[in-house]
């Protein structure tokens, strides 16, 4: 805890550090888990035994969980317009 305090202080201090360090964090906590996030989740439901019952394009996601739910689904993969 006292190297990272340490290490912010030095920071402080010589900002021609400042901007890579913090593209270096936005890229560990924004992309990283905004490009392999779908991937960790879909890894945990099959952990969980989901399976895929279908795929939905729509324009808000009320509009996929209302025709993903619709009486007429038959197993097909069911797609509503945009």
């Amino acid at each position: 805890m006292f190297d990272l305090a340490e290490l912010s202080g030095d920071l402080m201090a010589n900002p021609l550090w400042q901007l890579p360090v913090l593209g270096l964090l936005f890229v560990i906590f924004g992309l990283v888990p905004g490009f392999i996030g779908y991937r960790w989740h879909a890894k945990r439901l099959k952990e969980e035994e989901f399976t895929l019952k279908c795929t939905v394009v729509a324009d808000c996601r009320r509009q996929a969980i209302r025709s993903a739910s619709n009486n007429n689904f038959d197993g097909n993969i069911l797609i509503a317009a945009l």
